[in-house]
């Protein structure tokens, strides 16, 4: 019979490093083609008729391509298989925030317009701008949040590490088609 004190376990956590991506955009390789926060403002536009923004779209979002991230997450098993060299931190310190570059509300709504005016999706190529109180109605109570809001975040950890984006192509990702990509 084991003592009281032999059937003691230790318990340990394993708090895996982290990849933050902010806005992915563009199709991917994979089976699954979802994306989810520019997919909600992107199917808003035809419902509206035109593309819109809230005021001068001067918000900026840090962004990066699907594949981008692909090959983020190779580049972090790689750095796993290191074993005692691997530079990757672990618990509170293994949270790595990734990007490839800044993109404006107004830019990327220019491109959505561009896009869907050439598929016959909206019938004007005239972007609209709209009020938040108007975008909440029409939307509902989370688009005005996406229309007004900011979210700049740096990949400095993971770029000291070696890792760096490939793909700035923004247009072309934001304007990908077959697809509600964006």
């Amino acid at each position: 019979m084991l003592s009281a004190s032999s059937q003691r376990r230790r318990t340990y956590a394993l708090l895996p490093p982290t990849l933050s991506p902010n806005v992915l955009l563009g199709r991917g390789l994979g089976a699954e083609k979802a994306e989810i926060f520019p997919k909600l403002q992107y199917e808003n536009v035809p419902k509206n008729g035109a593309a819109f923004l809230r005021g001068k779209g001067e918000n900026v979002w840090s962004s990066m391509s699907i594949e981008d991230l692909g090959r983020a997450c190779m580049f972090f098993l790689e750095e796993a298989q290191k074993g005692d060299k691997c530079r990757l931190r672990l618990r509170q310190n293994g949270y790595y925030f990734i990007t490839a570059f800044d993109l404006s509300a107004a830019d990327r709504t220019k491109a959505w317009e561009q896009r869907l005016y050439a598929q016959r999706l909206i019938s004007t190529p005239e972007v609209q701008v709209k009020t938040i109180e108007e975008i909440g109605a029409r939307f509902g109570p989370f688009e005005p949040v996406l229309a007004a809001s900011s979210s700049l975040i740096r990949a400095d950890k993971l770029r000291k590490l070696g890792w760096d984006p490939v793909d700035f192509d923004w247009v072309r990702l934001v304007q990908e088609a077959p697809g509600a990509r964006c």
